[in-house]
């Protein structure tokens, strides 16, 4: 996606942030993906996320 779709394309530089360096990422680990659905003219991503109340 960020190498072929706009308004990523559009981006100069690299992203700033990682997967690695990214806590939520990091944190919630390798089960949190998300559903992607190539539509006519965007990506729909469906994901589910629960929070943990303090």
């Amino acid at each position: 996606i960020f190498t072929t779709v706009a308004p990523y394309t559009d981006r100069s530089g690299r992203r700033d942030t990682s997967n690695a360096r990214d806590g939520i990422a990091r944190r919630a680990g390798p089960l949190s993906q998300a559903a992607l659905r190539e539509m006519a003219d965007a990506y729909q991503a469906l994901m589910i996320v629960a929070v943990k109340a303090a």
